[in-house]
């Protein structure tokens, strides 16, 4: 029995021991609970019911441990029924099981984030729940700001508006691991076609030595970069500077596995920069002169070289004419100032769009909506891309700029934005230079003015003066030809009377009728004529002569004093449009004041010439009184010698006459006959005398009393020729008359023309023993004027009786020793007759050959 109790009393003791053991077990555990910063509880599975909550519990869902005891799992666990049985059902059959996360319900129905533990334990035959749940509250709270973090710094990542790039370090290199969407979107790459990449890849060639030969990587591996300067290459190949910044990537060991870079774009900053020097260096260029052509040459040859274009024209825009006048084109290194060529707006859509709206406009000849005009003119001179920009002073456009490219051509909106910029500064400094020469030009037109004056006043006479008149206008105007009309007193023609001679057109002296120019209606009535083109009024003859002169373009100012219009003063180039209307009221100024000085020369020459009429008719009324006295004295010598020639001449005659007489008184009646002969013969030298003197009286007398009429010179020579014949063949003579057919008819007196051709074929008979007479007409050799010619084969004229062949009474030494009969009037009276016809006597003799008298008329 004994060893049976001792048995029984070690079963009890170990009993006992359990017991306690299991109490204290208890006791540590319900301590451990009831102090556990984990909420706890236990709760039947089969009722859902709570058998015991800790006080973390309690805290945690803010209920009271009775309050917590009545809970059931519906009641905290925020999650629906169906959901909660089916986690307890699975927690019964697998025995413990971690839910993770869980939401719980506090008593005030907010909700808190447990992350629960849940096991199944068997107490008193029954399965009861051991859960443990801990307050993730916090830990989902910083989860979400690292992620809410992460999020931001993705988003800063990609939307940053500099080109974020991470890098992994392979051998030494940098691969992309991760780009933003800035890199991708301004290199033009897909994500996928970038990531796994060398960075170098995407460097241009002098970047990536820079960036593995030269120690940029390694730079930026050890210590990082700061505003390094890189060139990136876009997909299509454009280079994109930028400004790189980068930073070492280290892992958690420490190690240093790539690098974070940030890369800015300066490439428009650097455009700009570029932009900002060339505008400096155009500034500086144009400013070096205010010469308005070596402005545009600089200009253009600037604009051309800083977008890298073939050709740069600049032009200025007429906006009244509506026209486009080119100044200077720059070509391929070449600056040709152009002779002003002229381009009609309305010719040149674009054109006029650009300089109405003041926009820039682009022409490509491939465009199929591009002007056909203005393609086939951009073809004519072998481009293919043009650029057009206006030049503009603030809001007014005042001219163009064309930049042409040989091949096709897309201008960047930087690229225009500079031309632009440039056209403006241009156009500021092509104003300051016209400003310049304006008022340069304006202070030389004064000074020019001032000496054309001058040069005016100092002389009344216009023809004197007209050399500086013409040299001034040329000076100021660079017109290359001055005329000077003034209308005649009829008013129905303009007479050209001063001309600047450097070309050939109307010269001076030309009359031409009012209604062969084009100016004369607007010149008539005060107002300036403007030609900017000859060639459209080609249908005036004088206009026609100055272009067919090389002329192209004119101004034609009336000259008027007060109201009266006497004549124009003309200025003329050989390009159109020569002139420049602001100069016009000066030009009008200075034809004023050749009006007035060719008004005040006809006034001086009036007064000059009514002075000289009063001289002269002194002079005159002395040179009458001189003459007279001469006269007198003359006549008295005349007298004496007319009754010293009478009686030497009657004195032969009349003493052949008492002769004769006496001898018929004697009574020799043989030579009666013989007698009456001579005494015929002397009585009729007499009477011939006696005519002769007559008919001189009558020329003399006689002038006032003509009576002129057309004669026919052929028909009166052919009657006297013939009446003369028989004479002429009775001295063995050949008389041969020659007249020129289709002779115009003679305004003459026709006894008196009788008596030429009669005197002169008398004189011939006379004075030639044998041979041959002809009696011509003809006209001379510029057919203006009508001859008579007699010719002889006589004995000719000595040399010095020719001076004094037509004196009245003088007879030659040939007649003298020949005993030629005759009275020394026959020429005389000829001679008279043909300059009281207007014409004149001319004889031409050698001595033993003949001689021939030629008179020469004027016919009707």
């Amino acid at each position: 029995m004994a060893p049976q109790r001792d048995v029984l009393k070690r079963k009890r003791r170990k009993r006992k021991t359990r017991e306690v053991a299991l109490q204290e077990s208890e006791e540590r555990y319900r301590k451990l609970v009831q102090h556990s910063i984990e909420a706890i509880y236990l709760y039947d599975p089969d009722t859902r019911q709570l058998l015991e909550a800790n006080p973390a519990f309690c805290r945690m869902l803010g209920y009271t441990d009775e309050e917590a005891r009545r809970l059931t799992i519906y009641d905290f666990v925020a999650h629906g029924r169906g959901e909660v049985d089916a986690f307890l059902t699975q927690v019964v059959e697998q025995g413990a099981i971690t839910l993770g996360e869980r939401l719980w319900r506090r008593k005030d129905g907010s909700l808190v984030s447990v992350h629960v533990t849940v096991s199944k334990i068997r107490h008193t035959n029954r399965n009861i729940l051991f859960v443990i749940g801990s307050d993730i509250t916090e830990r989902k709270q910083a989860e979400l700001s690292l992620r809410q973090a992460e999020e931001r710094y993705r988003s800063l990542f990609e939307e940053a508006p500099v080109m974020y790039v991470i890098t992994h370090n392979r051998e030494d290199a940098p691969i992309i691991a991760d780009c933003n969407k800035l890199f991708l979107h301004t290199l033009g790459y897909q994500r996928s076609e970038v990531v796994g990449r060398p960075l170098a890849d995407f460097y241009t060639p002098r970047s990536r030595v820079q960036l593995l030969e030269k120690g940029g990587y390694r730079a930026a591996l050890q210590e990082g970069l700061s505003d390094q300067e890189r060139e990136l290459v876009t997909q299509d190949g454009r280079v994109i500077e930028t400004l790189l910044q980068a930073i070492p990537v280290i892992n958690v060991d420490g190690q240093i596995v790539g690098t974070r870079a940030a890369f800015v774009d300066i490439s428009e900053r650097r455009q700009r920069e570029r932009e900002a020097e060339t505008l400096r260096q155009v500034a500086q260029a144009i400013s070096s002169t205010l010469h308005l052509e070596e402005v545009l040459a600089l200009i253009a040859r600037q604009l051309a070289m800083a977008v890298g274009v073939a050709s740069c024209t600049l032009s200025r825009w007429d906006r009244a004419a509506e026209i486009v006048v080119t100044w200077v084109e720059w070509h391929q290194s070449e600056v040709m100032p152009l002779e002003a060529t002229i381009f009609p707006l309305q010719a040149y859509p674009t054109t006029r769009f650009v300089l109405e709206t003041g926009q820039p406009a682009i022409i490509h000849i491939t465009d199929p909506g591009a002007d056909e005009a203005e393609v086939a003119l951009i073809q004519e001179v072998g481009y293919n891309t043009l650029l057009m920009l206006p030049l503009a002073v603030g809001e007014r456009v005042v001219g163009l700029v064309e930049l042409a490219n040989d091949l096709h051509r897309d201008f960047t909106a930087a690229d225009i934005r500079l031309c632009q910029a440039l056209a403006n500064q241009a156009a500021v400094a092509i104003e300051n230079a016209r400003l310049f020469e304006a008022a340069h030009r304006h202070a030389e037109e004064m000074k020019v003015t001032s000496a054309i004056l001058h040069a005016l006043n100092a002389v009344p006479d216009i023809h004197t003066s007209f050399p500086a008149v013409a040299g001034g206008l040329m000076a100021i105007t660079g017109c290359e030809r001055v005329a000077l009309a003034l209308l005649e007193e009829n008013g129905d023609w303009f007479s050209v009377v001063a001309l600047d001679r450097r070309r050939t057109g109307l010269s001076e002296g030309v009359r031409f009728p009012l209604s062969v120019t084009a100016a004369a209606a607007a010149v008539l009535v005060g107002q300036t004529h403007l030609t900017p083109d000859l060639s459209a009024e080609l249908d005036f003859p004088a206009e026609r002569a100055l272009y067919e002169a090389g002329y192209r373009s004119r101004v034609n100012l009336p000259l008027q004093v007060k109201d009266w219009v006497i004549g124009a003063l003309s200025l003329n180039w050989s390009r159109p449009r020569g002139y420049q209307e602001e100069q016009l009221t000066l030009l009008n100024q200075i034809a004023g004041a050749v009006a007035v000085t060719v008004e005040k020369g006809r006034l001086y020459e009036q007064l000059h010439a009514h002075a000289a009429q009063l001289e002269k008719r002194v002079a005159e009324r002395t040179q009458e009184l001189a003459g007279a006295n001469e006269r007198l004295t003359e006549l008295d010598r005349l007298k004496s010698k007319f009754i010293s020639d009478i009686s030497h001449e009657l004195r032969t005659p009349v003493t052949n006459l008492h002769l004769y007489l006496r001898l018929l008184e004697k009574g020799d009646y043989e030579r009666r006959e013989w007698y009456l002969d001579v005494l015929k013969k002397e009585t009729g030298r007499l009477q011939s005398f006696i005519e002769d003197i007559l008919e001189l009286s009558r020329v003399e007398m006689g002038h006032s009393r003509r009576q002129l009429v057309p004669v026919d010179l052929n028909r009166l020579a052919t009657q006297v020729v013939a009446m003369h014949q028989p004479r002429a063949e009775a001295a063995g003579l050949c008389l041969i008359f020659k007249p020129a057919p289709g002779l115009p008819p003679l305004r003459s007196e026709p006894n008196q023309l009788t008596q030429i051709v009669t005197n002169l074929l008398v004189n011939a008979i006379n004075y030639t023993p044998a041979g041959t007479i002809e009696v011509s007409t003809r006209l001379d050799q510029s057919g203006q004027q009508l001859c008579l010619v007699v010719a002889d084969t006589g004995m000719g004229i000595p040399a010095e009786d020719l001076p004094h062949l037509f004196d009245r009474f003088y007879r030659g030494q040939q007649a003298a020793q020949s005993n030629i009969p005759g009275t020394g009037l026959g020429l005389s009276i000829v001679k008279e007759i043909v300059e009281l016809h207007g014409g004149r006597i001319e004889v031409e003799s050698v001595l033993g050959i003949g001689s021939t008298f030629t008179a020469i008329f004027k016919p009707e």
